[in-house]
């Protein structure tokens, strides 16, 4: 987070990428609606997953309490570094730039404050993919432990672990499989969300 605040600050400051911008609202046309909602689905590909954090909610105090109100906060939070990170992009980059990069973090540092910097982002960057897939993993396994609770999967699944309480057994087994099949299947077939998760059919 602290690395997406210094983009945030700091390359509005030091971009041009606002120049390249057309004006605020362009002409309405029906290939531009048709662009705009093809968009949104990406968008809102790129905000699925909050929806995970109640797959806890057995383990939370007071739950109906905690959750609606950690849901609104953070959506809002997120919702507001998405937008400042993106204008910050077209601000390095200009909406052209924005468009062709594939690293889009990354090239903005380069463009503006050089390749150092460049290589740098990527450290937090790739901490955050790895979080992400912790509490993927963590909290996937949540909804395997309450079906094999229910009789409806493998039983082991439901096992919890002596000392800490937690369903262990089916949060390894997640990652296991998880790993073997990122290990094993094309790329085409892992690209969310071409992919189907694990097990979720089942549900």
């Amino acid at each position: 987070v602290g690395t997406i605040v210094v983009l945030i600050v700091t390359l509005p400051l030091l971009g041009s990428g606002f120049s390249e911008t057309e004006p605020l609202w362009p002409v309405v046309t029906p290939t531009l609606l048709g662009s705009a909602g093809l968009a949104v689905v990406s968008v809102l590909w790129a905000y699925e997953g909050w929806q995970y954090v109640t797959f806890l909610t057995g383990e939370t105090i007071e739950p109906e309490r905690n959750f609606p109100r950690g849901i609104a906060i953070g959506t809002l939070a997120l919702v507001a570094i998405y937008v400042l990170a993106a204008l910050a992009y077209v601000a390095a980059l200009g909406p052209e730039g924005g468009m062709g990069s594939t690293r889009v973090a990354a090239d903005a540092a380069r463009q503006t404050v050089g390749p150092t910097w460049s290589r740098f982002i990527t450290i937090p960057i790739i901490i955050s993919m790895l979080t992400a897939a912790q509490a993927n993993s963590m909290m996937a396994a949540r909804v395997y432990y309450a079906m094999a609770n229910d009789g409806v999967f493998f039983r082991p699944m439901g096992r919890i672990h002596a000392k800490w309480g937690t369903p262990a057994f089916a949060i390894v087994t997640s990652g296991i499989w998880a790993a073997v099949l990122a290990a094993l299947l094309p790329q085409e077939v892992r690209s969310y969300p071409a992919n189907v998760r694990p097990f979720r059919p089942l549900a």
